[in-house]
């Protein structure tokens, strides 16, 4: 049942963005005249732009999360958009824990953690601009989408007490990777040749699995307890907007 749905969901994608793009290529060669009323644009074989996305208020950050979303064109109708991100973090901690009873200490324990995650997010898009001398330029895109994640989590706790030291270990770790695609529709309008507000339509479908352990470690009674869990899926990222800004160069 879960993967009929979501066999369902991909193929509305498909009958979503497919009839459309094969609608507006074949358009194409009657948009070559350009508009009396166009505007000067940038959509031209070899140029580039960096892409930012407006936010609530009015700010700009990376487009739809990314480090860099960059766009090249190889002619008037045709260009490739990459995004790339990739999050990392490598962290130290510790804590204390006292438990006291009249004043008196009873126990106490050390916690020491060793925390590390990396992130990275990849996606390709192939753009179309069937009338890339409108006023208004409509495009639709369609490319691949890959995601991979790691991270780890190792505690050391010491316990402290009228008896001897105790240690315990204990590690987490998991990793996640998912391949899919994603399409996309949308229009762009020149505020000059150079710099142009963009807003569109996005969704996507991605296959995955994930991976997932936990190791605790008695070193004094060598005792060992590792339990694991895997999961795989489907995941439809529901259609949604994006506003953003390009600056061509």
């Amino acid at each position: 049942m879960y993967r009929a749905a979501h066999a369902g969901a991909l193929l509305a994608f498909a009958c979503l963005f497919l009839p459309a793009s094969i609608a507006f290529s074949q358009a194409a060669p009657a948009a070559e005249k350009a508009s009396e009323d166009a505007r000067p644009n940038s959509l031209c074989p070899g140029s580039w732009a960096l892409q930012f996305q407006i936010t609530d208020e009015l700010g700009l950050k990376p487009f739809n999360g990314m480090i860099v979303s960059a766009k090249r064109h190889f002619s008037s109708h045709s260009a490739f958009r990459l995004g790339l991100q990739f999050d990392a973090d490598w962290r130290g901690d510790t804590s204390t824990e006292r438990r006291e009873y009249a004043d008196t200490l009873r126990d106490s324990s050390n916690l020491d953690t060793d925390t590390e995650y990396q992130m990275f997010t990849i996606d390709l898009s192939y753009l179309n601009y069937p009338s890339p001398g409108s006023f208004v330029n409509f495009f639709w895109g369609i490319g691949p989408l890959v995601k991979f994640s790691r991270s780890e989590r190792n505690d050391t706790r010491t316990y402290y007490s009228d008896g001897p030291v105790m240690t315990q270990l204990s590690r987490d770790y998991s990793r996640s990777w998912s391949l899919g695609a994603l399409g996309l529709v949308g229009v762009e309008w020149f505020l000059s040749e150079h710099f142009s507000f963009h807003s569109e339509y996005r969704a996507s479908m991605a296959y995955g699995e994930s991976y997932r352990e936990r190791e605790v470690i008695d070193p004094d009674s060598k005792w060992q307890r590792l339990t694991t869990t895997n999961g795989d899926g489907w995941n439809f990222d529901s259609v949604y907007a994006i506003l953003g800004l390009s600056v061509y160069f």
